[in-house]
């Protein structure tokens, strides 16, 4: 991962640096943090169909989803002090998918936990 991670971000500095009008390498650049946000703010949903087939919610990292929200939520205001858009629309998204990530914790985590068919004790 910290290889993939490290040639994206070479691949981004090559590609703002060199290959893009210098009047338009900080949009193109907000454009791909943007990007990059949304999919890290979307990376707990991943385990959501596993969540809901077991109704198990075990597999939510509620404290990472918990900080999140609070992440987001000041990110969120510093975008809008700012008036920047990429900071504040991939906040918004975040806060979105965050918040739907916990209340599905908070639904399931009070719920008794179907049992595991294939343990026989």
């Amino acid at each position: 991962t910290f290889v993939l991670g490290l040639l994206a971000y070479n691949a981004t500095l090559l590609y703002v640096n060199f290959l893009v009008d210098p009047m338009f390498a900080s949009t193109h650049l907000g454009f791909i943090c943007c990007g990059m946000s949304i999919i890290f703010y979307a990376s707990p949903l991943t385990v959501v169909a596993r969540v809901l087939r077991t109704r198990n919610p075990d597999a939510l990292p509620a404290a990472l989803t918990g900080m999140n929200i609070l992440n987001t939520f000041l990110w969120i205001c510093y975008g809008y002090l700012i008036g920047n858009a990429f900071v504040f629309i991939p906040s918004i998204v975040g806060l979105i998918l965050s918040s739907i990530s916990f209340a599905l914790w908070a639904i399931l985590q009070g719920r008794p936990k179907p049992h595991d068919e294939t343990k026989h004790t």
